[in-house]
């Protein structure tokens, strides 16, 4: 197999190339007489800087009314809360004055349930708002 390069061109190679020194060699102590150069540039102390902790606030979540459409939300709705029977055999048509729409039909079942969630919501803030310290409790009593 011949060789890639000729020996003339890997000496003269070679001596372009910096030397480095054997990683396997053992490092010579530095003699304590070296003078430290004139162009070095002065460390500062280390600061050591208080603990801080940092909480990021939650991401707010959207609710169903805010991130859908009009017409989306509507299509949701319907597919939630209205049945295939219902949704595409018994009322396939609506007459304009007569009837009332799949859509609409759906939307009041889904703002009853957000009342509902709401009013529970309510309930459960009025709980936590209940339950009080003990000690907090006998500080509050008033003095007879």
């Amino acid at each position: 197999m011949p060789e890639a390069i000729s020996p003339e061109l890997a000496a003269t190679i070679s001596t372009a190339l910096p030397q480095f020194e054997d990683p396997s060699a053992k490092p010579t102590a530095i003699p304590a007489t070296t003078a430290k150069p004139k162009n070095q540039i002065p460390r500062l102390p280390v600061v050591t800087l208080p603990e801080v902790t940092v909480r990021e606030r939650p991401i707010r979540e959207f609710s169903e009314r805010e991130s859908y459409t009009k017409k989306g939300l509507e299509e949701l709705v319907v597919k939630r809360y209205l049945s295939d029977f219902d949704r595409d055999f018994l009322n396939r048509f609506t007459l304009p004055i007569i009837g009332e729409s799949n859509e609409y039909r759906a939307m009041q079942l889904y703002n009853q349930d957000e009342r509902i969630r709401i009013a529970k919501e309510i309930g459960g803030l009025w709980r936590l708002d209940a339950i009080v310290d003990p000690s907090e409790k006998a500080a509050a009593a008033p003095a007879p």
